[in-house]
């Protein structure tokens, strides 16, 4: 959702794929397709159905991961316009697609089993929803505008740097906390990536690459007490598993990386449009009674609602919506 600023560590092979990547790092894609592929995993109610614990492990890394990346490629370094137009292109989308997906809960209840159904609908319930208690996952779009908001005014206007910072943001956001819907933990997911920023060079050289990874990973994963979003063990685990998705990254062939790379650049369609094509997922469940594993079906409605957001960015491109909803020309990236 946050374009990475970082250098990359290494030359595109291609001048399309130069002009395409130039203020992007490969990597951070690919981490963020493997991150966005678990979210729609873990809104898939036939997981939480089958394999509960499973669904409490995805949850431990997969939506910190994304935070902490989103913290450390935050740009505060933009003039007041600049940022109010960067905040719209979240706060826009988010407000419509929100405001639709609420209504569509209340009238839809009766006809596709909801999660987060709604009783009734009226302004209070919208409000409720766009500015205090978002439905999964647009909350994460609600704490992401909240966090990028506090630290722009703490690091332009208030011009704090380095551990003072860190403090005052964190303050911030933990004050925040008790007047909006966001939630602490993952408030410091985000305020951990704005302090890797602020000490490291490269968000790629924090973690390394290595198949050894695996090894505390399974043992942190079979202790539930690990599994608390914006615990320690939750942040050393999402630490170890973005060290061993690195390492697997160089045995992935080419068009896989393509496809991922493709994906992670658009992550902000899936987060928005998800939960559309997750709910109309619902009904191929009978069609596969045959797997007693779930993993067919969890399979076709990864793919089924990925394509799906990426087809309606494509819409919003072709009829010029993007200019509109996105304020840009181009919301496909």
């Amino acid at each position: 959702m946050i374009p990475n600023k970082d250098i990359p560590k290494r030359v595109h092979r291609n001048s399309k794929s130069q002009a395409i990547n130039r203020n992007r790092i490969d990597e951070v894609d690919y981490f963020k397709a493997i991150f966005i592929s678990f979210m729609i995993l873990f809104h898939l109610p036939i997981i939480n159905l089958f394999y509960p614990y499973f669904h409490d492990v995805i949850y431990s890394f997969h939506m910190p991961g994304f935070l902490l990346i989103s913290g450390y490629f935050a740009n505060t370094d933009k003039s007041i316009s600049s940022f109010a137009i960067s905040i719209g292109k979240l706060f826009i989308p988010y407000l419509i697609i929100v405001t639709t997906h609420t209504y569509l809960n209340y009238a839809l209840s009766g006809v596709i089993p909801m999660q987060q159904a709604i009783g009734e609908i009226n302004l209070s319930v919208f409000l409720n929803r766009i500015f205090l208690h978002p439905a999964n996952p647009y909350w994460y779009i609600n704490t992401l505008i909240i966090c990028l908001m506090i630290e722009y005014l703490i690091v332009k206007f208030v011009k704090l740097k380095g551990l003072n910072a860190y403090i005052a943001l964190g303050i911030s956001l933990y004050a925040i906390t008790y007047v909006s819907g966001m939630e602490w933990h993952n408030a410091m997911c985000f305020l951990v990536g704005h302090i890797l920023k602020g000490n490291t060079r490269h968000f790629l050289s924090i973690f390394q690459p290595s198949f050894f990874a695996s090894i505390p990973l399974i043992i942190m994963f079979s202790i539930p007490d690990n599994l608390h979003v914006g615990s320690l063990s939750s942040l050393t685990i999402t630490y170890l598993v973005i060290c061993f998705l690195q390492k697997i990254y160089k045995y992935i062939p080419l068009k896989g990386k393509c496809a991922l790379h493709y994906i992670g650049r658009n992550t902000l369609l899936i987060v928005l449009f998800s939960p559309f094509f997750t709910a109309i997922s619902k009904v191929l469940i009978p069609a596969f009674s045959f797997d007693t594993t779930g993993f067919c079906y969890a399979i076709v409605a990864i793919v089924f609602t990925i394509l799906g957001c990426l087809l309606c960015g494509m819409i919003c491109d072709l009829t010029h919506l993007s200019k509109y909803i996105f304020l840009t020309s181009k919301i496909i990236k």
